[in-house]
């Protein structure tokens, strides 16, 4: 990304702050959201969590159901998601080459603190 930039260029990402409980326990058929994908018509999303602390990985199994017509579907999604904690971000931010970078608590710019649940990382270079 630093090499696509102009100088003074900001790249912006963010990085979900890992939940101990859930890293410690995992989740087993969560429901995680439910709304409307068209007026009328309703998703649900349901998680299946299992972590692998040794590789800093948190294995997801998405269940997916909705409405169609008079009949309820459903599908599987499995990923992987890497974690990161606060200093191992932060270590690997300054081994890059942008010159400067901040590490927010949310898109509004506020710090980062307790109740903080992604990293938001503006890079500038």
């Amino acid at each position: 990304m630093f090499k696509h930039l102009n100088h003074g260029g900001k790249f912006i990402f963010d990085v979900f702050i890992p939940d101990l409980k859930q890293l410690i326990t995992g989740f087993d058929n969560h429901l995680d959201f439910e709304g409307e994908y068209e007026k009328g018509k309703k998703v649900k999303r349901f998680v299946t969590t299992k972590p692998d602390l040794i590789n800093q990985l948190i294995n997801i199994t998405f269940k997916l159901e909705w409405d169609e017509g008079n009949t309820t579907n459903s599908g599987v999604w499995d990923t992987s998601l890497r974690f990161f904690f606060r200093y191992e971000m932060e270590h690997i931010i300054e081994r890059s080459d942008f010159s400067k970078y901040s590490l927010l608590g949310d898109y509004y710019k506020n710090k980062l603190n307790q109740t903080s649940k992604e990293f938001i990382v503006e890079c500038i270079k």
